[in-house]
């Protein structure tokens, strides 16, 4: 079974069945799982203060849509959310849970 690294940072098998194009994976469906060019909707935060506050000062609101414009492998990832190119590194864009 594959391993996934989750939020306490240990290997762990991983439930999914595959994995992202980015090689990892995860059991909920998070921002840094999405492919470039995919257009989401935030469906909720799974990080904590001030992490959280920051997100929502973005403009990371559950309900809002957002385009994935630019993810790479070992760096961070570039979205667009109402109408402001924004870059996220991993860790923050794996806490923005989407559908």
């Amino acid at each position: 079974m594959k391993q996934c690294k989750h939020k306490n940072n240990i290997n762990v098998p991983c439930k999914m069945s595959s994995q992202d194009g980015h090689g990892r994976c995860h059991k909920r469906k998070s921002l840094n799982c999405i492919k470039a060019g995919k257009n989401v909707t935030i469906r909720s935060l799974a990080c904590q203060c001030p992490c959280k506050n920051r997100l929502l000062a973005m403009g990371f609101l559950p309900g809002t849509k957002i385009k994935v414009i630019n993810c790479n492998k070992n760096g961070p990832m570039i979205v667009e959310v109402k109408n402001n190119t924004v870059t996220l590194g991993d860790s923050m864009a794996q806490n923005i849970e989407v559908a």
